[in-house]
């Protein structure tokens, strides 16, 4: 009788130690960074590409600060790049951005504001699942005179990757800016801290088949008094025709980017706004 506890003993016991080995085995990054590199490397992408995803959204948001007759408005987003270095160790891209606020049911006014935004960035490697990003930018909006806007400024962000063995990835990163505005010929490192904030920081996530990816961004501005978030919802159904193309949501409260632009002494009032449409090649850019 004592024999056979014995042995029933040391069967539970391996019992227990298989079962636990397999709940708890790990499924986050625990591989070396030479298997991450190989799973999520971005190859030898040289020459002209996306930046940032292209999309054309419609819907709403709030007439606030603007000289609009609906709340109901147009968004369109390109972004270009084009890389000259992409290796193990940095990349080194220029690129260009340009964004229209279209004001689609307003006969006398359609297009309220585009933004240009022309750039370099260089990516330094500091191992295979984080990188930190310096960049150089131009944002204006090429009106005349006094109603010209003008953000002249540089960047530094840090991105840093939490990948699962399946395939997903969850990725955060931070980022500030430094420089200087240009608002109803006014130039102060004042107009572009209240507009356009002091940092932002931003959460990715995308799903093992790349058919649902979500950003998440938040900015505090106006002398960290109040904080903008914006959520971008990217999904590609399996029926889907065309591989890099993707339905979008996009959700925010706050200032958007074209209320950088707003003449100095602007009361800051911030805003809801919620548009629905198509993007393209959606990748995470801060």
């Amino acid at each position: 009788m004592a024999a056979l506890f014995a042995a029933c003993l040391a069967v539970q016991a391996q019992t227990d130690t298989t079962s636990v080995e397999e709940v708890y085995e790990p499924e986050l990054y625990d591989f070396d960074e030479d298997e991450y590199a190989e799973i999520y490397s971005m190859g030898d992408n040289l020459g002209l590409g996306v930046y940032g995803g292209e999309y054309y959204l419609t819907g709403y948001s709030n007439k606030t600060g603007t000289s609009r007759e609906t709340d109901f408005n147009d968004k369109f987003h390109i972004g270009l790049q084009y890389t000259f270095v992409n290796d193990d160790n940095a990349t080194l891209l220029v690129k260009y951005e340009q964004t229209s606020f279209w004001e689609t049911y307003q006969y006398t006014r359609p297009i309220s504001e585009t933004i240009f935004a022309p750039g370099a960035e260089l990516t330094i490697k500091m191992n295979p699942s984080a990188r930190l990003v310096l960049g150089a930018e131009l944002q204006f909006n090429g009106a005349p005179d006094e109603y010209a806007r003008r953000l002249t400024f540089g960047r530094l962000a840090l991105y840093r990757d939490f990948p699962f063995r399946n395939g997903a990835l969850f990725s955060a990163a931070i980022q500030t800016a430094f420089g200087y505005g240009y608002i109803e010929e006014v130039s102060s490192i004042r107009n572009f801290y209240r507009y356009n904030g002091y940092f932002s920081a931003g959460l990715w996530f995308q799903s093992a088949d790349e058919n649902f990816k979500i950003r998440v961004k938040a900015t505090p501005y106006d002398y960290f008094d109040r904080c903008a978030v914006q959520v971008d919802l990217h999904y590609r159904p399996y029926y889907s025709l065309f591989e890099n193309v993707y339905y979008m949501i996009q959700y925010g409260y706050g200032l958007e980017q074209q209320h950088q632009f707003l003449p100095e002494g602007t009361p800051l009032k911030p805003q809801h706004y919620i548009r629905i449409g198509l993007s393209l090649c959606p990748e995470f850019k801060m």
